[in-house]
């Protein structure tokens, strides 16, 4: 978990995304927002690397 936002877009493979209590599968194409200070984390439960794209962000309003 960190302050900033993630937004998470898969290019390739199978992914298991722990997102707060709950987990969800994620495949080709799917997208994952991680909100600030939500416990997260990415697992390959694929057959295959996983490719993936980060775009992270800090919030405006993020104590410097």
């Amino acid at each position: 978990r960190h302050a900033a936002e993630e937004l998470m877009v898969i290019k390739e493979g199978t992914l298991e995304a722990l997102q707060g209590d709950k987990t969800n599968i994620v495949t080709t194409g799917g997208i994952i927002f991680e909100a600030s200070n939500e416990l997260h984390g990415l697992r390959n439960v694929g057959t295959n690397a996983a490719t993936y794209f980060v775009f992270r962000f800090t919030p405006h309003d993020l104590a410097k």
